[in-house]
């Protein structure tokens, strides 16, 4: 899309909170949506940051702060792996507005259906600190193989690199 200078504007500023005012199909949504990519940025501890792209952040009737992910079955992660890039992006979410957001879903596209679940507090924290011990890890270049084999590194063109074969 070729953004106009406003759009662009709004797009960039990323040192406070815009109210975005146009009328319907001028781009408000893909703007909004750009700036959230642009500016996500999640902030571990230790100087780790991860850099993620949020679906959708929908604000409810009830005044509720959602986080939305859309997964098909061609793409799909573990669930739980799911949950924690959610909480992840929740915690960049609070930190780019100053705004904690309350719940998240999981919208499958091919089979539809939703998983909804409350913000958990532990999980986030939990998933923050793997984070910063996978930083951790790479800075002292601390990545041994890992011995255990499943169904999905036995089709991955980079298990050699993380498994070892036994």
């Amino acid at each position: 899309m070729n953004y106009t200078t406003d759009q662009l504007h709004a797009i960039k500023t990323d040192d406070r909170n815009l109210q975005i005012i146009a009328c319907a199909g001028s781009g408000k949504t893909q703007v909004i949506s750009e700036r959230i990519v642009n500016t996500l940025r999640t902030r571990a501890n230790e100087g780790v940051v991860v850099n993620g792209r949020i679906d959708l952040i929908r604000h409810t009737d009830t005044g509720e702060f959602v986080v939305v992910d859309f997964k098909s079955d061609e793409r799909a992660q573990e669930e739980n792996i799911t949950q924690r890039q959610l909480h992840v992006y929740a915690v960049g979410f609070e930190q780019l507005t100053g705004t904690r957001a309350d719940l998240i879903e999981i919208h499958n596209l091919d089979r539809g259906g939703a998983i909804r679940e409350v913000v958990d507090q532990a999980l986030t924290t939990e998933t923050i600190e793997i984070i910063t011990q996978a930083g951790r890890n790479l800075r002292t270049n601390m990545l041994p193989r890992l011995t255990d084999w499943c169904d999905t590194c036995s089709d991955c063109d980079l298990a050699s690199i993380c498994r070892c074969n036994e």
